[in-house]
Formats: structure tokens, C-alpha cells, sequence
């Protein structure tokens, strides 16, 4: 996250109970350093949203879309 990248996860992290380092993970380093994590238990759902992720940066960089 730190590197701008956006993780997606299958499982939820142990800390998200505690409200303070979830709003740290989801709000704080996203808005500093442009990162965020995803929770999406499905693989096919977590690849769909991976594949527009990088869909969107290849355009937002002007790069041909891959089929």
C-alpha cells in the first residue's frame, strides 16, 4: 500500500476490529500514499476487480487495453 498499490484480499485482517487501525488502513494510507485494500472473499469477484484495476491505470497511463 505504501507504493500506491491497491491490495485485494480474500479474508478480512485480524485487526479489523479495532476501529482505529481500520480507519488508519482504509482512509489514512490511501489518502497518503494512494494504496487501499480490497476484501472480497470470492476469487472470481477479487479477479474481476483486479482485472478493472488494471485496466484503469493502463488507461489513465495511455496504454493499448489487453483482450
Amino acid at each position: 500500500m505504501a507504493s500506491g498499490l491497491k491490495v485485494t484480499l480474500g479474508v478480512t485482517l485480524p485487526v479489523q476490529g479495532a476501529p482505529l487501525i481500520h480507519r488508519y488502513l482504509d482512509e489514512t494510507l490511501a489518502a497518503k500514499y494512494g494504496g487501499s485494500i480490497v476484501y472480497e472473499p470470492d476469487p472470481l469477484a477479487a479477479a474481476t476487480l483486479i482485472g478493472q484495476t488494471l485496466a484503469r491505470q493502463r488507461e489513465s497511463l495511455g496504454l493499448v487495453a489487453v483482450n
